[in-house]
Formats: structure tokens, C-alpha cells, sequence
């Protein structure tokens, strides 16, 4: 019998842009995809209270938004949208002025929000938007949560999700408490 190994998908990067940089991307979503994460080294996904180990112990947590964008290359990825820019960018994306166009982004300073400095149309269109449960596939791979399964319902992977996150939370928390002891 012959069998193949089941394809894994290659996380998507994350694209920051850094105090004084500019970049240029074609944005794919008109809809930013929000998370809030708890810092441990990197970021882990927050289930929110009552059930996330992190919030109970105290540790802050943070919002982050990811737009779904393709890079000079074509390289399909997220850009990362701090708190303080995610409504800026919500109401932009609403107007849908970015959808579909490339976007020259800045951020001027380490104190500035991701913003776009110059738009213009797209060569090659893309036509149909990332939608939001995509991109939070995407970013759920990158955090090394489950992948969802085939055939499984969106509600069901939510909730492997949220499991996985749990243990992986109640494992930072911990590991916390005892270098603090």
C-alpha cells in the first residue's frame, strides 16, 4: 500500500514594520483579524477570562491586529497592527479604499502606529478578499495552535484552539511561578 504524507503548510510570516522604515504592500483583506496575546518570550494566544491561566495570574495581556498582505515577491504573510492603529485601520478598511491596492506603509516613529503613508491601485488585482477565518488560520499556525482538521466546523477548531492555548498558558504561568521562587 502506498501512502503520501499529509501536505503541511508553511507558516505565514509576520510582517513588522519598524520605527523609521517604509514598506510596500498589496493589501489582500478588508478586514483586520484581532487577537489579544499574553507575552512569554514571544506571544501566546489569551482565551480571555475566566479560563486563561495568564489573565487569572495576573500577566497583561495585549490586542493585536494581523491584515492579511503579499509583499513586493508576492509572498503572501500578516501584517502586524498595534492597538493604538487598529481603529484607524478599521475605519479605512471599512471605507474600502485599501482592499485590493498596494500601500506604501510607515511608521514614522517608535511611537507611531503602522500607518499608510501613499495608495494606489494594484497591477494585477487579486479580486477576492482573504477572508477573516483564513487569516486567522494563517495566525493560528504562526502561534503553533492546532491546524484545523478536514471537514471540521469552524465552532469545533475554535474550541481545540482554545484548549491548546489553555495548556500552553497554564505551562508559561507555571514555569513563571517557579523561576520567581
Amino acid at each position: 500500500m502506498i501512502t503520501t504524507a499529509p501536505l503541511v503548510e508553511e507558516p505565514r510570516p509576520i510582517y513588522r514594520v519598524s520605527a523609521g522604515e517604509t514598506r510596500l504592500f498589496h493589501i489582500l483583506s478588508d478586514r483586520v483579524t484581532g487577537v489579544n496575546t499574553h507575552w512569554f518570550g514571544r506571544s501566546y494566544l489569551c482565551i480571555g477570562a475566566p479560563d486563561c491561566p495568564a489573565c487569572f495570574a495576573g500577566v497583561e495581556q495585549r490586542w493585536t491586529g494581523y491584515l492579511p498582505v503579499a509583499d513586493h515577491r508576492g509572498n503572501r504573510g500578516l501584517l502586524e497592527i498595534s492597538a493604538s492603529g487598529g481603529e484607524l485601520w478599521e475605519r479605512r478598511l471599512s471605507q474600502g479604499k485599501l482592499f485590493d491596492s498596494v500601500a506604501k506603509i510607515e511608521r514614522p516613529s517608535r511611537f507611531a502606529c503602522v500607518r499608510v503613508a501613499e495608495l494606489r491601485p494594484a497591477a494585477k488585482p487579486v479580486g477576492t478578499p482573504i477572508e477573516p477565518e483564513e487569516a486567522y488560520r494563517w495566525l493560528m499556525r504562526i502561534l503553533g495552535m492546532p491546524a484545523r482538521r478536514p471537514n471540521e466546523q469552524f465552532p469545533e477548531w475554535v474550541g481545540r484552539v482554545r484548549v491548546a492555548a489553555q495548556a500552553a498558558l497554564q505551562r508559561c504561568v507555571g514555569d513563571r511561578n517557579l523561576a520567581s521562587e
